[in-house]
């Protein structure tokens, strides 16, 4: 999935299922930001073909920094670290769902003890070389998340945000 499906998919959920927390402007963009961090790592792999085979794709990783906010948060007895806390597991496990879901290499659920790759609509870069996003607007994938894209937006319009 692409940054845009991200963020809007993203957004649709937490929205919905906030409605009730105290600091929720903070949970919001705490997961907004965590719902594509774990892409930072294209920055530092060479590319789009490599990008899920690191600990920011790796939902272990993301679990572990949930605890260790959650402990900061009861040590500080802080609110506030707490929502960051659930906004960084929320984010970063959607991020992972929707690359399982969308049309990717796949995601390494079990990393770092096994890197196998989960993916439902794989996309394969040797065949898509250097040309992967031709490819990736051509499959069925894209259509999807087009077509999510667009329903979240017309909604929130709809509703006069």
């Amino acid at each position: 999935m692409l940054l845009p499906g991200h963020l809007l998919v993203s957004y649709f959920f937490v929205d919905h299922v906030s409605r009730k927390i105290k600091k929720r402007k903070l949970f919001i963009i705490t997961t907004l930001i965590f719902s594509i961090l774990p892409d930072i790592d294209i920055l530092f792999v060479g590319g789009i073909a490599r990008h899920h085979q690191t600990l920011t794709h790796a939902p272990l990783f993301w679990i572990l920094v949930f605890i260790l906010f959650n402990l900061l948060a009861l040590a500080l007895n802080s609110a506030f670290i707490k929502t960051i806390s659930f906004g960084i597991l929320i984010g970063a496990i959607s991020h992972m769902i929707l690359d399982t879901f969308g049309m990717s290499i796949g995601l390494s659920w079990l990393a770092p003890f096994s890197w196998k790759d989960y993916s439902f609509l794989p996309l394969n870069f040797e065949y898509a070389g250097n040309n992967w996003w031709q490819h990736y607007v051509r499959s069925t994938a894209f259509i999807i998340e087009a077509l999510v894209t667009t329903t979240i937006i017309v909604k929130r319009l709809s509703e006069g945000y």
